[in-house]
């Protein structure tokens, strides 16, 4: 993601399927710098919303910019 952002400066938005919170430091400085950030990804991997620093919160602060949707959601609306 860091190497996306830096040599193309014209991507705007980043997809992220991920099962795991290994990548909230990077969603975040992604979203700081003006990016917009969706993340897929299993709703029991993506730990407490309402913990201060989880994909949740991010959602709160950057309403806008970062979008989460649950693997599972995306599965039940396909059948």
């Amino acid at each position: 993601m860091s190497e996306v952002e830096q040599q193309y400066t014209n991507v705007k938005h980043f997809f992220l399927v991920t099962g795991d919170k290994d990548y909230l430091i990077k969603v975040e400085k992604l979203l700081r710098n003006g990016k917009h950030v969706h993340v897929i990804s299993r709703a029991s991997a993506l730990g407490n919303p309402d913990m201060p620093h989880s994909y949740g919160s991010l959602a709160r602060q950057y309403p806008s910019q970062f979008t989460i949707s649950k693997l599972e959601d995306l599965l039940e609306d396909a059948s």
